[in-house]
């Protein structure tokens, strides 16, 4: 199951470790036999969830940030003006050029 996750994430360029993916879906393994001890039929419902969900842990937190550029968000004008109804509700507009 493991193996997905490697090859998924070199797909999208995430460059995550597949070893760390492995070792994350051995701690699910664990995990999922430590809760299913005892039943077969709870093993096979816990089990292939924790370890996916260890094997993308892993490889998420072993990829490195993206590096993404920087932009200026500067707002130009902002008008924020109260509106007034003629059967009593009151509101307010906002309005800028971004």
């Amino acid at each position: 199951m493991a193996v997905g996750v490697p090859l998924t994430g070199s797909y999208f360029d995430a460059r995550g470790s597949p070893w760390l993916s492995w070792f994350g879906e051995a701690l699910g393994a664990g995990a999922a036999i430590a809760i299913g001890q005892g039943s077969a039929s709870r093993l096979m419902w816990v089990g292939p969830p924790l370890m996916l969900a260890g094997a993308v842990l892993g490889y998420e937190l072993s990829a490195p940030a993206p590096t993404v550029p920087r932009t200026s968000t500067s707002v130009g004008r902002i008008s924020v003006v109260p509106s007034f109804g003629p059967d009593g509700r009151a509101g307010l507009l906002v309005a800028g050029r971004f």
